[in-house]
């Protein structure tokens, strides 16, 4: 297996929800066997003689201490699960279904439900050891530890509460899904799949890549299923273009829904692509039922403007927590707008051109982060006000080139045309000014 799809799955299942409790279940039998066989290696039964109040004397007193704590676990255990259905639920409604997923991958909801799963089944197999009759024998150490644990049990279940009503707060949201962007920006937009080892003189433009490819014969590679695309193997593609001698030209980016049968890329060859490289070329995309962050750096922008458009929404009317989203979104596209962006060309070591794919651009970015929070917040002057100061803040970058200062200073006259005509008096058409004119003399452009 390409190393590219090991890792990307094994991602995948480190952070579903069942992975950390199977985990600490699979832990809890593996130390209930070895501390059991430690206890009949050790004969604890004469030496604690002396200690009886350190442990259970007698197997009927084992047992129902064991018996005890398994049935305590397994009940808290229950309320807890239920516990997070409703967080998972209420997160849904309130924010939006495709932050779910953040809620899911929460790793100390994951550890303390998996560790009170850890103890019912670590009590259980204890209590199955313990013998009476003709010889008693009493796991005195397995039993000790089974105490030990749910003292802990107890302190995680408290920590759980107070984790729960800290993660259900907007603010833990944002800065959640604000952390997931940010990693993108620095790890998969500047060296994602587009981003060459050097673009060669020859590919510096369209109309050289297109000599480059004059006389060779194109052949279309389609989904066989609808889904999202979540993830490209960029790596493989690239090494699959050289083996074959092929030039791909990629037709979508990772995040995009295709439909059965549309085109995924061209691939350009001498020959028509056989079936059998149609195969194995399709296997370097993965598809899924939903989009995924993975590879797809606007999915978190999405997040942040969903969250925006849904606290503006007349049912929950909450504009601050619509400001909120603008600002992170604001300090995320802060980093991107000075960052050089990748090439569309992909080269092999000789400088020969063997990938092309589409890249997000500046705009399109951009547009992501605010248009639909413009729009369902055009009446309200403090969400309006705050893009724009948003805008303000990206355009203060002193590295940003002179197209994108042209891009932002475009955008925000088009969001002052339409939020002047939905202001309600003129006291807010002249706060959206001064916040329009303090944004556009920072992007250097005439008011």
């Amino acid at each position: 297996m390409n190393k590219s799809l090991f890792l990307l799955f094994f991602r995948r299942i480190t952070q579903s929800f069942w992975f950390i409790p199977a985990g600490l279940f699979l832990l809890a039998i593996l130390t209930a066997f070895v501390l059991t066989g430690t206890d009949h290696l050790l004969g604890l039964n004469e030496r604690l003689e002396d200690f009886e109040w350190l442990y259970a004397s007698s197997p009927d007193g084992a047992r129902a201490v064991l018996s005890t704590i398994a049935g305590s676990m397994i009940t808290v255990a229950g309320v807890l699960i239920s516990t997070t259905v409703v967080v998972l639920t209420l997160a849904s409604q309130q924010y939006g279904p495709r932050l779910v997923k953040n809620f899911i991958e929460d790793r100390p909801s994951q550890i303390v439900i998996g560790s009170f799963a850890g103890c019912f089944i670590y009590s259980i197999l204890i209590m199955r050891n313990i013998h009476s009759g003709e010889v008693d024998f009493v796991p005195h150490l397995s039993i000790l530890v089974a105490l030990l644990a749910a003292v802990v049990c107890i302190g995680m279940m408290i920590y759980f509460i107070h984790h729960i009503s800290v993660t259900i707060q907007v603010q833990s949201i944002l800065e959640r899904v604000h952390d997931d962007l940010s990693a993108l920006v620095d790890a998969v937009f500047p060296e994602d799949l587009a981003q060459p080892l050097e673009t060669p003189e020859h590919l510096a433009d369209e109309a050289a890549v297109a000599a480059a490819l004059e006389g060779q014969q194109a052949s279309a590679l389609r989904a066989k299923k609808p889904g999202y695309l979540q993830a490209v193997r960029s790596d493989r593609l690239l090494d699959f273009a050289v083996e074959q001698g092929l030039v791909l030209e990629l037709q979508v980016q990772p995040g995009a829904f295709l439909l059965r049968g549309e085109m995924i890329c061209r691939a350009f060859s001498d020959t028509e692509l056989s079936e059998e490289l149609a195969d194995a070329l399709l296997a370097c995309f993965v598809f899924g039922r939903f989009p995924t962050s993975e590879q797809d750096m606007l999915f978190p922008i999405k997040q942040l403007a969903e969250m925006a458009i849904r606290a503006l929404s007349p049912g929950i009317n909450d504009p601050h927590t619509a400001i909120e989203c603008v600002d992170y979104l604001a300090t995320s596209l802060c980093a991107v707008a000075g960052r050089p962006f990748p090439s569309s060309y992909r080269a092999d070591a000789a400088g020969k051109l063997r990938v092309i794919t589409p890249v997000h651009t500046f705009e399109e970015i951009l547009r992501v982060a605010f248009q639909q929070i413009h729009h369902y917040g055009r009446e309200d002057v403090n969400v309006v006000s705050r893009i724009f100061l948003a805008l303000q803040k990206i355009g203060a970058d002193a590295s940003l080139d002179g197209a994108r200062r042209d891009v932002l200073a475009g955008f925000a006259k088009e969001l002052l045309a339409k939020s002047e005509s939905c202001a309600s008096c003129e006291g807010d058409r002249e706060q959206i000014r001064q916040a329009y004119q303090a944004a556009a003399k920072v992007h250097l452009q005439a008011v």
